[in-house]
């Protein structure tokens, strides 16, 4: 694969207040033509301890290489019971009997809004932003599918590879996702040292969205559906205490997890939660 690109970035005050940056990027793939991107991002200083920040883009990404070409078959054990499951290129005679389209490029479009801002008589420093990312085309693997009911060319394929089921790299779907960053800095003296405390908290959330039909199925099952959703946990919050005083210096950190659901193999295709 050959690309060839190039950017221009710009930055500037506008006033002695309002900060305004914009990029563009062209990007030229030789296996999947050209794309164009931006972004346009501001920062408008309301007083000395309050400021507010934006930002929109748009986004790229070609297909990896190995979602093209990669061909394999593997044993896969479900509820005991081995199964032959071949991972077919996308470009194979196999995708196009079965009516796998050709891979392109995911896209997508990201938006964030937030505030910076601080107490100096209290040793407080905050930063709260918000996001949305849309992101169209998303690749992944998708369902298997026999040889059954296919014609005969699709099943003397499947047994050239010595594979009971196919599944395939596609444009498989859209994922919506959205989420809010807070950090909380706070800094005083406690003896003859200075503490300082940080606590940095995630919360988003994703959602699955488009998901295209092959062969009268949609090509994520509930397991999969379920797996990007709500596999990774949505809250994250991590806590930081530095106690600093002569040559001395203490750390603590803590971390905190929010809840994931682990979706069981075995009941494909059938969706199990475990908390």
């Amino acid at each position: 694969r050959n690309s060839y690109a190039g950017y221009f970035d710009l930055e500037a005050d506008i006033t002695e207040d309002f900060l305004l940056s914009a990029a563009v990027r062209y990007e030229d793939y030789n296996d999947f033509g050209d794309t164009f991107n931006w972004k346009l991002a501001s920062r408008y200083k309301v007083s000395d301890n309050l400021a507010i920040r934006g930002a929109a883009s748009t986004g790229f990404r070609a297909p990896d290489l190995h979602q093209i070409y990669f061909n394999a078959t593997a044993t896969l054990f479900v509820a005991g019971v081995p199964n032959e499951v071949g991972t077919f290129a996308n470009n194979s005679r196999l995708a196009q009997l079965l009516s796998i389209p050709g891979l392109k490029e995911e896209t997508s479009n990201n938006y964030s809004l937030g505030f910076t801002a601080k107490v100096p008589s209290a040793g407080l420093k905050f930063t709260v932003d918000g996001y949305i990312v849309n992101v169209d085309d998303r690749v992944s693997q998708t369902r298997s599918y026999s040889a059954s009911g296919q014609n005969a060319e699709v099943q003397q394929i499947f047994a050239d590879a010595a594979a009971g089921r196919a599944t395939f790299f596609m444009n498989s779907y859209s994922l919506e996702s959205s989420g809010l960053d807070v950090v909380v800095d706070h800094k005083m003296g406690i003896g003859e040292g200075s503490l300082s405390n940080s606590v940095a908290a995630s919360f988003r959330k994703f959602e699955v969205t488009d998901v295209v039909e092959v062969l009268g199925q949609e090509v994520l099952d509930a397991r999969a559906k379920g797996f990007i959703e709500s596999a990774m946990p949505r809250t994250k919050v991590n806590l930081t205490n530095h106690y600093k005083t002569g040559n001395w210096n203490f750390l603590l950190r803590h971390a905190y997890f929010g809840e994931v659901n682990a979706h069981d193999f075995k009941s494909a295709p059938e969706l199990a939660i475990y908390r």
